[in-house]
């Protein structure tokens, strides 16, 4: 049997070995494997918690290897494995075990949370069984249920072991080392229990909404359903940020397989010892909402003292980031978007090495159209819902922009051209989200049901068409669906457009054709038709700042 604990400070959670050897030497304890500050201090925890448990501590010189050697070690529930080591030193060991947490000075097993990650590394390893403490039991539970649904792992689950102190866990130790049965084991079912049916008629009453025009529910409902990155500018208090909360509640159910990851980055983000703390709550999407003041380490994660950190957009992976006052980011902010957007995953180089981690998320930003907000001169007056011009002044609380031109035009410049054609859509809103309206606003929560069912319909439309939300399918993906499928009406959308395939850059090519399929699959046609093409096209950045300025 061989004594393992989960390492936790990877990017993907790895198995430690814990190695002991004895010596008849001066009697000292020596720990070895880049041990971490609270690591090392664990040597003074481990030979109290055997003294006190009344356990025999090995006479002589006692030395414990972290293998591998070479990875800094972090955190505290390394703990009952290593005092599990110094005792079975003299011992054979063959099965293999997984201990995982943290030891008092009186024995006692304590929580020593990244429940998640330390199971996902125990089964992906094979391991037979995992102890830990048993006010953790139930964490535990959830997390290999979590681990299961996300259908990525092998074999069967890990034995779990609960116990309450260092000689109870050495007692079972032993047991499990002769195959005899004992109580406290525990074993997942082969069928999960995922637990109670999401309710599709949920919504979350924190969302503060007003109605919306059709238009405005069509796009929204594309932009949901098909995973597109969104980008809305406009002047203040046009009600942009009515959109985005639409878009929050709008939102599906997050998959199991991004549970799972959303569940092991947290853990890796807060390193926490609370038991459950970092896990997030079953299909909800993780949505991470960023202001004018991140700057780029805190978006794209870094590595302090061997400890990776992720950053907001691998927090944001399966799920929503949303960029508040975009223009205002800081530039370096702004250009990192870069590479997550086209890659969907971070690169952290730092001095000791470099690693990825994911963070496919969906982008939707925020912005106004100069640095006052006002209503912008070249734009025509707001309507009423009778269709009048309303009063520039406090009455209809709109006000003109007051800055000069050269400002508008640098603050709108902030925004680069490489990030603006990342963005499937741009909606440069010049009109009031409650114009034409045609229902009263009391119903506003059940016709945001009523889009919630019509969004889940053109996912799974779509998903069963393409192999995945179009938003997400990747430009080889792209190429073959134009090439092998829709090229009829493709070629007829660019010569009634007036272009030819090369005067159009690849990525609006496979923009525009993701935003096409996002609408067949809302319209419930079997493929996109001419109009579809012509209204994706109108929702490229060019487009949307021509048509503002009508």
């Amino acid at each position: 049997m061989s004594i393992y604990a989960p390492l936790n400070t990877e990017a993907t959670p790895i198995l430690q070995k814990i190695e002991v050897a004895t010596f008849f030497q001066l009697p000292s304890f020596h720990l070895v494997g880049l041990p971490g500050p609270e690591v090392s201090e664990s040597k003074e925890r481990v030979r109290a918690a055997i003294d006190s448990s009344q356990l025999p501590f090995p006479k002589g010189r006692v030395v414990v290897n972290l293998s591998p050697a070479d990875i800094k070690k972090r955190g505290t529930g390394m703990d009952l494995a290593m005092a599990l080591g110094v005792l079975s030193a003299t011992e054979a060991l063959e099965k293999q075990i997984v201990a995982w947490g943290e030891l008092g000075l009186d024995g006692a097993v304590k929580p020593a949370g990244q429940l998640t990650r330390s199971l996902y590394a125990s089964w992906k390893q094979g391991v037979a069984a995992v102890m830990l403490c048993r006010s953790e039991l139930s964490s535990a539970r959830r997390a290999l249920e979590c681990l299961a649904r996300s259908g990525e792992m092998p074999g069967v689950a890990p034995l779990l072991i609960p116990v309450l102190s260092l000689r109870e866990a050495w007692q079972k130790l032993n047991a499990w080392k002769r195959g005899m049965p004992f109580e406290g084991e525990v074993q997942i079912e082969d069928e999960v229990d995922s637990g109670a049916p999401p309710d599709p008629d949920r919504v979350d009453a924190s969302l503060n909404l007003l109605p919306l025009t059709p238009a405005l529910e069509r796009l929204v409902g594309i932009v949901v359903s098909g995973k597109h990155h969104f980008l809305i500018l406009g002047p203040r208090g046009v009600g942009k940020s009515q959109l985005v909360e639409w878009i929050v509640g709008l939102q599906p159910d997050l998959s199991p397989q991004d549970q799972l990851r959303q569940s092991l980055l947290l853990e890796l983000a807060q390193m926490t010892s609370q038991a459950g703390a970092a896990s997030p709550q079953a299909n909800t999407v993780p949505t991470r909402w960023v202001g004018p003041q991140a700057r780029p380490a805190a978006l794209v994660g870094g590595c302090v003292a061997g400890l990776i950190r992720p950053g907001e957009y691998s927090l944001a992976h399966g799920g929503l980031l949303i960029a508040d006052e975009f223009p205002e980011w800081n530039r370096d902010s702004r250009e990192s978007l870069r590479e997550p957007l086209e890659r969907r995953k971070v690169s952290i180089t730092r001095a000791h090495g470099s690693f990825e981690l994911p963070s496919e998320f969906q982008f939707i930003g925020t912005g106004n159209l100069c640095p006052c907000g006002g209503w912008p001169s070249s734009f025509g007056l707001p309507t009423d819902l009778d269709g009048s011009s309303s009063v520039i002044g406090a009455a209809s609380g709109v006000a003109r922009c007051r800055c000069q031109l050269t400002a508008s035009s640098a603050y709108i410049a902030r925004l680069s051209g490489p990030v603006l054609d990342r963005m499937d859509c741009v909606l440069v809103w010049k009109g009031r989200g409650a114009s034409d309206v045609s229902y009263p606003m009391d119903e506003t929560r059940s016709r945001l049901k009523v889009l919630r069912e019509r969004v889940q319909i053109a996912h799974h439309l779509a998903v069963e068409q393409w192999g995945g939300p179009p938003g997400r399918l990747s430009g080889s993906q792209i190429e073959e669906i134009l090439t092998q499928r829709y090229s009829e009406t493709w070629n007829l959308f660019l010569k009634s457009a007036s272009m030819t395939s090369s005067e159009i850059s690849l990525r609006a090519r496979h923009k525009i054709a993701r935003v096409a399929l996002s609408l067949s699959a809302w319209d419930g046609t079997p493929e996109p038709t001419w109009a579809h093409w012509m209204e994706a096209s109108y929702y490229r950045p060019e487009k949307a700042f021509q048509a503002a300025m009508r």
